[in-house]
This record gives C-alpha cells, structure tokens and sequence, in this order.
C-alpha cells in the first residue's frame, strides 16, 4: 500500500490541495433523520462540503462529491458521497449538473453484518444548474440545496432514511479533512476491509502532500 500512499501524497503535494476533490464549498445544513436508523433522530447540525472531483473548470462535466460530518454521541461520522451513473453504485461518474445524478458512498457499509450502501439524490424541486461551484453556492444560498439520504443493499430499491439540507455557505478551507476510514460509529464501517485499508492510505497520503 505505500506507492498508494506516496502516489496520492505526490499529487496533493503537486496540487498544493487534496489530491482528489480539490476545489470545493463548505456548507452548513441540517440532517433529519425519517425514522429511526444509521443517523440521529432529532435534527442534527452538520457541516459539508460539495466539491469537483477532479477540479476542472466552471460547469464543465466532473465527478461531484458530496461530503457531510455528521456529530453522534459517540463521535463523528464522516459521510463521503460521489456521483455515479450507468455503471452502478460502485463506479464515480461525471455529472453535468448538480442535481442531475445521484450520489453514492461507493464502498458499502457493513451494518449488522450486511453491506448496506448509503446513497444521496436531490430532492424534487431543485433548480437545473450545472457542475460549477459558482452554481453550487447558488442552490445552497437561494432557499437551500435539499438532497434525500437512502440506503440499500445490492438488491434493495434504496428505503430514504433522512433529508439532508444544506442552507449557509462557508469560505472553502482544508478543515474539516473529512475522512469516512477515521470517523465512524462503532460497529459500522466500510466493506471490505482491503478496499478500506487502500482508501486509507490514499487519504493518508493526501494528507501528507498538502503538509
């Protein structure tokens, strides 16, 4: 795993910012859970950050990611989204817009011993805008940027289990380094253990290159 390591630390460094998802805005919104499950059952404050995967300019087409810190009792759950397309829930895909895919954890939870994927589409209503950030801080800003959290497994039609709402915009910075390997509940992470391992040590070496 350390060329893994060193290949993502060599990019960031290049880069001077993360070695994927470098340009971004954070926002601040809220979690509502729809019934009881993963996430807390009251509403929840949390902060997250929507992002171009691989940081190319304005509007044109790019792999979105979503990313949201979620504070539980017993500590933080770091939730990473990226969008997805024909391939399935496992394999990024470039969106031409904001609310034009959904979005996926891509590596499955284990909950109970099952793999559970946790996925995020925008809600019904949400402006047609395209993959810019300048776009982004426009949904956030006019009137709120909605998005519906589900989950499922393989098989399973995704079952929404919270409505996330993101409403103020926040200046872009290095923190919070949103990490789904540290930040967890207990008993719920990321399957399999190889692939979560691997995604460690890129975000590991990500981290290094921007030091």
């Amino acid at each position: 795993m350390r060329p893994l390591r060193s290949a993502f630390g060599a990019l960031a460094h290049v880069r001077d910012a993360r070695a994927f998802h470098p340009k971004g805005i954070l926002a601040d919104g809220i979690v509502t859970a729809l019934g009881r499950g993963l996430l807390p059952e009251e509403p929840t404050e949390v902060r997250a950050r929507l992002s171009k995967g691989a940081g190319v300019p304005q509007g044109f087409r790019d792999v979105l990611g979503l990313a949201v810190r979620v504070p539980l009792e017993t500590g933080q759950w770091d939730l990473t989204f990226s969008t997805v397309g024909p391939f399935g829930r496992v394999v990024p895909f470039p969106s031409s817009g904001w609310c034009d895919r959904p979005f996926s954890s891509l590596m499955p939870y284990r909950v109970d011993g099952r793999p559970r994927w946790l996925l995020a589409q925008a809600a019904r209503g949400q402006p047609d805008v395209d993959a810019s950030l300048r776009a982004a801080r426009r949904l956030v800003r006019g009137g709120g940027f909605e998005l519906v959290i589900a989950e499922a497994s393989a098989t399973d039609v995704p079952r929404p289990i919270a409505l996330l709402r993101l409403h103020t915009v926040c200046a872009d910075a290095a923190l919070p380094a949103f990490d789904p390997i540290l930040n967890h509940p207990p008993g719920v992470t990321l399957y399999p253990g190889w692939l979560a391992k691997a995604r460690e040590m890129a975000y590991l070496g990500s981290r290094e290159g921007r030091s």
